[in-house]
């Protein structure tokens, strides 16, 4: 295992660098040259990045969510080498990653981790543990889509013509070591009275060589309250652990009554964008 700084979190421009960059010292591009030269030899690149406390607390806003820094500028030369990399992400507010989600093959995001984060990180790296966490925040692709949040008022995240369309990462996202896949969707009753109780189940299908855990959500609409809200939708979610391609039941309830209504073709999967993964 070799080890090599890269470059500091954070330039000696910041927080103007976070709207104008100016040419990398000559100290960012030598640190960022002995990364490249260490990596050349090596299997695996293990790039950490993100933010420190000390830009990610109260009254410590950004005007950015990219990298900080000459960050992004490590990391594009890192992948240059050819060799395989793995970003693993530390910080304390979403990021928009975009150039890494299009070009790095593997990201773990650990925020910031406790006394265990060390460890639960290695486990995973290393093949340990299948990861199986989803994310409960909605990360934008850019700072102008705020604010950006699931769920939302209907129509409170329109678009115009020249906007960026979606989350880069959606809320309950989330993937591991293996794959699965859903089957057999069932709604039982199909139609009910409002005092009723409403099964919804389908099969998840390990399509991998991993046992892995997968965390099934449901999400459906408000479609009929008495006032407006930022809640739209109400959401259901249920953990199952299935062996490598092995088949699991999935059941997950909602009450027909109240403010929430179910309507077909909502969405049931992974994540609140729904589908199998």
């Amino acid at each position: 295992m070799r080890y090599a700084k890269g470059c500091e979190v954070i330039d000696e421009k910041f927080p103007e660098s976070d709207t104008f960059k100016e040419p990398m010292s000559d100290q960012a591009r030598a640190g960022i040259a002995a990364a490249v030269a260490a990596a050349q030899d090596v299997d695996l690149i293990i790039a950490v990045l993100g933010e420190i406390e000390d830009i990610s607390q109260e009254s410590h806003s950004r005007t950015s969510l990219d990298l900080p820094g000459n960050q992004e500028d490590l990391l594009r030369a890192l992948e240059a080498t050819g060799k395989p990399v793995v970003l693993v992400l530390s910080n304390g507010r979403p990021l928009s990653v975009n150039w890494a989600a299009k070009h790095v093959p593997a990201i773990v995001e650990m925020w910031f981790p406790g006394e265990q984060g060390g460890t639960a990180l290695a486990d995973i790296l290393f093949g340990d543990v299948n990861p199986s966490g989803k994310l409960s925040i909605t990360i934008p692709k850019s700072a102008g889509q705020l604010p950006y949040n699931f769920p939302a008022k209907p129509g409170s995240q329109a678009r115009d013509d020249g906007m960026v369309e979606g989350p880069l990462f959606a809320f309950g996202h989330g993937l591991s070591y293996t794959q699965f896949k859903y089957t057999a969707l069932k709604i039982s009753p199909e139609r009910a009275g409002t005092a009723a109780s409403i099964a919804i189940s389908c099969e998840i299908t390990n399509r991998g060589e991993r046992a892995g855990e997968e965390i099934v959500q449901l999400y459906f609409p408000r479609r009929l309250q008495q006032r407006h809200d930022l809640r739209p939708g109400a959401a259901r979610f249920r953990a199952r652990r299935t062996g490598a391609g092995g088949d699991e039941d999935g059941e997950l309830h909602a009450d027909a009554g109240g403010p929430a209504a179910l309507r077909p073709q909502q969405p049931l999967g992974g994540s609140s964008r729904g589908g199998s993964r």
